[in-house]
């Protein structure tokens, strides 16, 4: 016979009130009265038959048994709040949920997508900023923009959104510090380095490329995101390595400038991602169809 459940509201209250060991905030929290709390909690230790507060004179603290039970139902209570926003959004045809790099969204897509809204205004977006997407699953998103060569995503319906050329890029200020009319120049400045986990530091290969693979630079600047380098090159800390399509619009507008005419072409890029029952959905054609269009340049 299965055992009867405690009451979903007096497992949030028993949760509310160990995660701030307060039966006044978690009674805010809840949007509940403090004895409203209380008669929950007193419900729950019934339920149990265990006691699960030791109440002090101006603070309580949790029993054994209390800190074991909620160890135990924390992760379940969050499966269950997931899941049930999921459940919300699962046949929301008008719901186009996107996971992306922050670099990508910041640089590329969110400048362009005023474009999409206007033509499909029906469809609301919501975009997912990830740092990795090893801990995703296919829930959570619609479609997902990622980097690589397009070969290590088995089991994804996949399409090349652009093609890879980096190159150095500074602020037209910086020049006015020290012009760059040679690769050689750069050992006047600080080089803006990035150690991000997807895109890895282009500088050594593009060196190497200009013939002066051992070039010193003035100082160094090291950031674990490759949107922090852009940024730090508009604010004039140093020449970043740009990507093509990431600095686009920044040089297009003049905020940031190529010195030198020299790109270093990798077989990498971004992609757009679905799982094959997602691609299907009309808001993921939609959006595919569109952002390739809108890439086009970004691929030739």
């Amino acid at each position: 016979m299965v055992s009867r459940l405690p009451s979903l509201i007096a497992l949030r209250a028993f949760e509310a009130v160990s995660r701030h060991l307060s039966f006044t905030r978690a009674a805010v929290e809840l949007n509940l009265t403090q004895t409203a709390v209380s008669h929950q909690i007193r419900s729950l230790e019934d339920h149990l038959g265990v006691k699960l507060f030791i109440r002090n004179r101006n603070s309580i603290q949790l029993t054994e048994a209390a800190v074991e039970y909620y160890q135990s139902i924390q992760g379940s209570l969050a499966e269950i709040a997931s899941a049930t926003e999921r459940a919300k959004r699962f046949d929301r045809e008008s719901t186009l949920t996107i996971a992306s790099s922050q670099a990508f969204a910041m640089k590329v897509l969110f400048p362009r997508l005023d474009e999409f809204r206007r033509l499909y205004p029906d469809i609301t977006i919501q975009t997912k900023a990830v740092l990795s997407y090893e801990g995703l699953t296919r829930h959570e998103y619609d479609a997902a923009i990622r980097y690589g060569t397009g070969n290590t995503w088995p089991g994804w319906q996949s399409e090349r959104l652009t093609t890879e050329e980096s190159f150095p890029v500074c602020s037209p200020q910086l020049l006015k510090v020290h012009r760059l009319k040679r690769p050689e120049d750069l050992a006047f400045h600080d080089a803006i380095r990035s150690s991000s986990p997807v895109l890895r530091d282009e500088w050594p290969a593009w060196l190497t490329l200009a013939k002066i693979p051992n070039l010193n630079f003035k100082n160094e600047i090291v950031c674990d995101l490759i949107f922090f380098s852009i940024q730090a090159a508009l604010d004039g800390l140093g020449v970043a390595m740009g990507r093509r399509v990431l600095v686009a619009l920044d040089i297009a507008s003049g905020r940031l400038v190529e010195p030198f005419k020299l790109r270093l072409a990798t077989s990498s890029g971004f992609f757009l991602l679905s799982s094959p029952e997602k691609a299907k959905l009309r808001k993921v054609e939609l959006f595919r169809n569109w952002l390739v269009a809108s890439l086009k340049d970004a691929r030739d």
